[in-house]
């Protein structure tokens, strides 16, 4: 994933985590699961959780 250099600790953005997301989840993520995450202030953005929703995946909110 690509940092956020501008960031206050150079950390993870939404935006690259959404493309890591999109690159690998398709392919493992199988019905009737939950994906659990913690709350990470990327993990539980409004941005995230519309792409869990947009994709038909269950999170653990």
């Amino acid at each position: 994933m690509d940092r956020n250099f501008e960031a206050k600790k150079c950390s993870y953005s939404i935006n690259s985590y959404i493309k890591v997301l999109d690159i690998i989840f398709p392919g493992y993520y199988i019905d009737d699961l939950y994906f659990i995450q913690d709350n990470t202030p990327i993990y539980i953005a409004n941005k995230v959780k519309k792409w869990f929703e947009d994709n038909g995946i269950d999170t653990s909110d």
